[in-house]
């Protein structure tokens, strides 16, 4: 570690209204963390925030997932969807809810940014379901944090926008200036860029390692010590969010299939070069429609 990520750590560790979970959302994490969990003990957990219940049931019953019977109780969602979807939809919800709104000093549009969110989310958990299928073994643990951690990438933005703001709008003024990579002037002016941030919020959280991972590694799943898989999927929903139906689309395949993460996750799973990622980006529409159904039922 470096003496200027040293001290970039030790002064978010000194921020005193650091955003915290709910209390709710950390009793299911840890509740998840043992494999023997009961459905009973989840369901005693949630229903101590009405509200969370409610959200649960409104998305369960959405076009987010396009259940074909009715859930009317949020123990028939854990059945139904399982007990880690649930988990992550609570995750979700929760980090809504505990953010800060930057006090009207916005460094970028928070609407957009969620919208760019919840798109990679949806373009991760797809593709996550995609390679499930195809691989023929379990990568249930990608394709069930996949969302959530699309969902999150890019969280480290909100921290330097709220914590650091005058740095961060240093470092987008140099980026554009300079022409750099926004990551490299991140690095430049605070010492790290936001996917590090990020990472390091979500371990302050205790977010899921594989969640955490997708976090930190979404520029760079090549560098990942574990859960590449998943950080391949986070970037790849990071990168084909910008596609606006079928427009520019050849284009997006072809900066992708040029990533170093394109040659890991053809070494991970061998049989993804048979997915037609051209035709892939035809059915977007379909995710990023699921994607807005989840933010207006947030209520983002």
């Amino acid at each position: 570690m470096t003496n200027s990520t040293l001290s970039l750590r030790a002064r978010i560790a000194q921020i005193q209204d650091l955003p915290t979970l709910p209390r709710v959302a950390t009793q299911v994490m840890e509740l998840l963390r043992d494999p023997f969990f009961s459905v009973e003990a989840l369901s005693r957990i949630l229903h101590q925030d009405p509200s969370l219940c409610a959200k649960i049931l409104q998305i369960a019953n959405s076009a987010f997932y396009s259940l074909r019977q009715p859930v009317d109780s949020v123990r028939r969602a854990m059945l139904v969807l399982g007990a880690r979807e649930i988990q992550h939809i609570v995750l979700s919800l929760s980090v809504f809810k505990s953010l800060p709104d930057g006090n009207g000093r916005a460094a970028f549009d928070r609407e957009a940014f969620w919208e760019h969110s919840a798109r990679s989310a949806a373009v991760a958990q797809a593709f996550a379901g995609r390679l499930r299928l195809l691989a023929g073994r379990p990568l249930e643990k990608e394709a069930e944090a996949a969302f959530c951690a699309g969902l999150l990438h890019d969280l480290g933005k909100i921290i330097m926008e709220c914590y650091f703001h005058d740095e961060f709008l240093e470092s987008q003024s140099l980026a554009r200036t300079e022409g750099l990579d926004p990551r490299e002037a991140e690095r430049r002016v605070l010492g790290e860029d936001h996917a590090v941030i990020g990472a390091w919020l979500a371990e302050f959280w205790r977010l899921p390692e594989t969640i955490i991972a997708g976090i930190r590694w979404h520029h760079a799943p090549e560098q990942a010590p574990k859960h590449q898989l998943l950080a391949v999927c986070t970037q790849l929903g990071n990168h084909f969010s910008r596609i606006a139906g079928a427009e520019g689309s050849d284009e997006v395949v072809a900066e992708f299939c040029a990533l170093p993460a394109w040659t890991v996750l053809r070494q991970l799973v061998p049989e993804v070069e048979t997915i037609n990622l051209e035709r892939f980006t035809f059915e977007l529409d379909d995710e990023f429609d699921r994607a807005r159904s989840f933010l207006v039922i947030a209520g983002v």
